[in-house]
């Protein structure tokens, strides 16, 4: 089991060659983007219902509770959260400092079409279908496609959403400078 992969890249591409010698060795790897293995099997996962994400926080933070409104269901904002509340920090600021800090990293690694295209997207503040998307972004399916690998694009069977957090990055960005 490897969690947050995107941090230790060549450390488990080095991997392959015991890999490729235990064909029966099963990897459970954890990251924002694939890792590149043969027969890679890629799970995208859904933010965390209500009661989950309250009970990551509760344990996370040592028994807190708090508004998880702003980070939604993500995992990763809801760690940044407690430990926020563990430290004493304002949830707000942490909210806009953390997650704001994922998504603009998120972001940086696209091509530029990608976000400009996530920034028309943010137009959005109700589940949408490909096909508005598709109008609204001006942009063939294949940058929706690595939206969503990215986790920036959230897919609900046959809608699409940008996560509230996301959603408010994209709106700043598209925008523009003040």
């Amino acid at each position: 089991l490897f969690d947050s992969v995107d941090r230790v890249r060549a450390a488990v591409a080095a991997l392959q060659p015991a890999l490729d010698a235990c064909p029966g060795v099963v990897v459970v790897a954890t990251g924002r983007e694939p890792v590149g293995f043969p027969g890679e099997d890629v799970r995208l996962l859904p933010p965390l219902d209500p009661s989950a994400a309250a009970a990551l926080f509760a344990d996370a933070s040592g028994g807190g509770a708090a508004d998880l409104g702003p980070v939604g269901g993500v995992p990763l904002g809801i760690m940044l959260f407690a430990a926020a509340w563990r430290a004493g920090v304002d949830l707000a600021r942490a909210a806009s400092d953390g997650v704001g800090s994922a998504v603009q990293a998120s972001s940086a690694r696209l091509p530029e079409e990608a976000r400009q295209v996530l920034a028309r997207l943010s137009v959005f503040r109700d589940p949408f279908d490909p096909t508005a998307a598709a109008m609204v972004a001006a942009s063939p399916g294949g940058i929706l496609d690595l939206l969503a690998r990215e986790n920036l694009l959230q897919i609900h069977g046959s809608t699409r959403s940008l996560h509230p957090a996301i959603r408010a990055f994209a709106a700043e960005r598209l925008r523009g400078p003040e």
